[in-house]
């Protein structure tokens, strides 16, 4: 298998939460890591999901950051800045109006991003509907 497996996991009901998993195999004994990095789309999940995501990511590794990702001044994704005060998610606002896959976009190129920058973090979670 090589030093490196991916794991990708589809739990199911709403929302959506697509996993990255990866393991370190030393001497024929899997190894979990824990850097666990959760990514929000808040253009389609309610806030009130908030505590089941951030239960579900914390239940495969500890948590290194959430982001939630909305359009500025949406009133939809308003609630979304109570619960980022309250667990203390980073907010990406966008600037504009709705665009298809705006958010969606800017999500994958974010973790692009991480993967390239940030080799502590072994695992993604991301949350969405779409």
């Amino acid at each position: 298998m090589g030093d490196d497996a991916e794991l990708w996991i589809q739990t199911g009901g709403d929302p959506t939460i697509l996993i990255r998993d990866s393991y370190d195999y030393q001497e024929n004994t899997m190894v979990k890591k824990k850097n666990t990095m959760v990514f929000i789309d808040a253009e389609n999940i309610s806030a009130d999901r908030c505590t089941r995501i951030i239960g579900q990511c914390a239940g495969i590794g500890e948590i290194y950051e959430i982001r939630y990702y909305a359009r500025q001044n949406d009133p939809a994704t308003a609630a979304w800045k109570s619960e980022a005060k309250k667990y203390g998610i980073k907010a990406i606002l966008m600037s504009g109006g709705p665009s298809h896959n705006k958010i969606d976009d800017k999500i994958v190129k974010d973790i692009h991003r991480v993967l390239g920058t940030n080799k502590s973090i072994d695992i993604f979670c991301i949350a969405s509907r779409d």
